[in-house]
């Protein structure tokens, strides 16, 4: 770690800095365990009720879990995640990048991510939006048109107002709860009003 960039993850609190270097040190390895993959199950059975073999972003992709140990590659045309951790979306592109998966840098408080999708999963990420209904306002332009939005989150002090704002912008479709050991996890999905 250069001091550089440890001036930046701890001086600056650069977002960019501080997920990379948490990747790094294997801080997020736990995203892996078995426990989680409940919830990301259900992820997956959405987007197959409600896109199947269509194209999905995934806003808070980390290092690729959702395509490689969920989906497997599977039941889409094209999926593009988008994280704040650019070191870590380059390793993804080397590892799972292909025609159909692409890793590429974007941060919802400065959304200028492109394409349009018939999903839009905000993947145990949206509780990082600094100004929630702006985040979902500029996401919704890059939903086609009878696209859904996909929300996952653990149970988080900010939960309420997310899911308040959540239920502002959209019409929820379904909903569930995935409970374990481990901890809580409420799954959305949603149409723009």
């Amino acid at each position: 770690m250069s001091l550089i960039s440890w001036f930046k993850r701890k001086i600056l609190r650069d977002p960019q800095e501080r997920w990379n270097y948490q990747y790094a040190i294997g801080q997020w390895d736990a995203l892996k365990d078995a426990r989680k993959r409940e919830r990301q199950e259900v992820v997956k059975d959405y987007f197959i009720r409600y896109a199947n073999g269509g194209s999905l972003l995934e806003i808070g992709a980390g290092d690729g879990i959702l395509p490689e140990l969920i989906f497997k590659k599977q039941h889409y045309a094209h999926y593009v995640g988008a994280d704040v951790a650019d070191e870590v979306m380059a390793k993804a592109n080397e590892r799972l990048g292909d025609e159909r998966h692409k890793f590429i840098f974007g941060n919802m408080n400065d959304w200028q991510i492109k394409g349009m999708f018939d999903v839009v999963l905000f993947n145990e990420s949206i509780n990082y939006a600094q100004d929630l209904s702006k985040t979902f306002s500029d996401a919704t332009k890059n939903l086609n048109d009878g696209g859904v939005f996909i929300v996952s989150m653990h149970e988080h002090k900010r939960s309420p107002e997310i899911w308040a704002a959540f239920d502002q912008s959209f019409t929820v479709l379904e909903q569930k709860l995935v409970e374990n050991d481990f901890s809580k996890w409420m799954v959305k999905v949603g149409k723009p009003k």
